[in-house]
Formats: structure tokens, C-alpha cells, sequence
């Protein structure tokens, strides 16, 4: 069963990986710096050129930065998934950075189909699109988007577990498991949590902006608070996902197994030293 407790609690597990991931994800909301104001802004002191090299440079910061986030959740749900509810290490960071691209990359073809379906029939349906096909097209699009976002977290642990990228598209496998109540359930819980956690950093962001005491630092709070509730919602939910995946799969994981090896290896000695002993007479 999914420990939701320890899920919740996972991010303040290890503060050093916390305060690592949370730079990570504020190195990655660094696109948010790119809005219109700033550019102008920018473009007044240092010219076209400087700009549009400093946002090249931003844009490729922010792309690398959220491929390693990406990555490390991978590495969460791997984690999961085996039996290890913990804050994975931060090292070997080219494998990070490998499998967050292929994290986005996943999304990415996920996402596409549907996007491009849905807009070729609102792009053709436009000028001639009566009430009914208007209906069909939002409903089309509400049931793309919940199934996306109701089979891409199986799809992404089944991807960390598997360590393939094929492993997106075992649809036979990804389906036979996602109308299970052992992973239907977790995923309404991780879906109550992001919502109910999410709602007091939207209030405070609200606050925040419409604040005139913090109106010159409210782009730099809002990509801060962004950051920060990216770095408690993201390990917790992904846990979740994980422990679910464990539970519908049954996959046996290394901290199974441990034990057992364990006492495997003692269960020798222990008849060594019996064998050494000389019988009593």
C-alpha cells in the first residue's frame, strides 16, 4: 500500500538535497525573467544584441536546468517504485540531465497527437463551427487533457523503472495498469494534495502582486514561490506515483530483497564457527 505520510514528509527528509533541488527548479523558472517589460527594459541599457544573447543564454540555462528537475524525478520514482521512499543523491549528472530530456521528450510526443488534432479541427471548424461541434471539440479537448494527465504518471514511472524509453509506449502495459483502484486512487490523493497545496502559494502570489510595498520584487517572489512549491509538491507526488506503480505492478524491489541477503550471507558463518566447535564428550 502507498505510504502517503512518508510521501508527504519526503521533501524535508534531507534539507541539503532539498535546497539543491529547490536551486535547480529556480534555475529553471528563469524563462518566467523573459516577459516583455524586462526585455524593453533590458534593450534601453545594453542594446538589441546583448539582449538576445542574454536570453539565448537564459533559455539554455532554464532547458538544462529543468532537465536535470525532470531527471531527479525520474530518479524519485525509480525510487518509489523499488521500495525506497528517500531523496535520491544528486550525483552522476549527465545521467540526470540524459533522463530528464527523455522525460520531456516523452511528454512532448504524449502531448502532440492531441494538440495537433484538437487545433486542425478548431483551425478548419472556425469559420462554420455550429454549437454542437463547438461542444464536441471542448469535450474532445477535457478528456484529452485528463487523460493525459491521468496516464502520463504511470507512463513516467513505468519509463524510470524500466530505464528504456520505449518503456513510454508499452501502451499494452501502461493500460492493463492505469484502471486499476491501486493506482486510481493514489492519483486522486496526489491530485488533492497538488490542488490543496498549491492554493496558499496562489493566495500569497495574489497578495504579493497586488502588494505596492512589494511591486518592484514581484516577478523575482513569484518565480521564488514558484520554485519553492515546485521543490515540496514534486518529490512528494512522485512518490506517490512510484509506491502506486509498486502496488499494481507487485515488482520487488532491493529493499526486499535485503534482508534476506542478508542473513544469507550470516547463515554460513554461523555454521563455520559451529563446525570449528569440538563436540562435548
Amino acid at each position: 500500500m502507498v505510504n502517503y505520510s512518508a510521501a508527504f514528509r519526503l521533501p524535508f527528509t534531507n534539507w541539503r538535497r532539498f535546497g539543491a533541488l529547490f536551486l535547480i527548479s529556480l534555475f529553471a523558472n528563469f524563462g518566467d525573467w523573459a516577459n516583455k517589460d524586462t526585455l524593453q527594459a533590458l534593450g534601453v541599457y545594453f542594446g538589441p544584441a546583448a539582449v538576445l544573447l542574454g536570453l539565448g543564454i537564459l533559455m539554455l540555462a532554464a532547458l538544462f536546468s529543468a532537465a536535470l528537475f525532470s531527471g531527479y524525478m525520474v530518479r524519485v520514482a525509480n525510487g518509489a517504485a523499488r521500495g525506497k521512499n528517500e531523496m535520491p543523491p544528486f550525483d552522476d549528472f549527465s545521467s540526470l540531465f540524459a533522463q530528464g530530456l527523455k522525460y520531456i521528450a516523452g511528454i512532448v510526443l504524449y502531448a502532440l497527437p492531441f494538440v495537433l488534432i484538437v487545433g486542425i479541427v478548431a483551425f478548419l471548424g472556425a469559420a462554420r463551427m455550429n454549437a454542437a461541434l463547438s461542444a464536441i471539440v471542448i469535450a474532445a479537448a477535457v478528456f484529452g487533457v485528463f487523460m493525459l494527465a491521468y496516464i502520463w504518471p504511470l507512463a513516467m514511472v513505468h519509463f524510470a523503472f524500466e530505464k528504456k524509453f520505449s518503456a513510454f509506449f508499452d501502451f499494452g502495459r501502461i493500460f492493463k495498469y492505469a484502471f486499476k483502484g491501486a493506482y486510481f486512487v493514489p492519483w486522486l490523493v496526489a491530485l488533492a494534495y497538488s490542488i490543496g497545496i498549491s492554493i496558499p502559494f496562489i493566495v500569497l502570489g495574489l497578495i504579493i502582486g497586488f502588494s505596492p510595498l512589494l511591486s518592484p520584487y514581484v516577478l523575482l517572489l513569484v518565480v521564488l514561490l514558484d520554485a519553492f512549491l515546485a521543490t515540496i509538491l514534486s518529490p512528494s507526488v512522485t512518490s506517490i506515483y512510484g509506491q502506486a506503480y509498486r502496488d499494481v505492478t507487485g515488482v520487488k524491489g532491493t529493499a526486499v530483497h535485503a534482508l534476506p541477503a542478508a542473513l544469507a550471507v550470516a547463515k554460513p558463518k554461523a555454521h563455520r564457527k559451529a563446525a570449528k566447535k569440538k563436540p562435548k564428550k
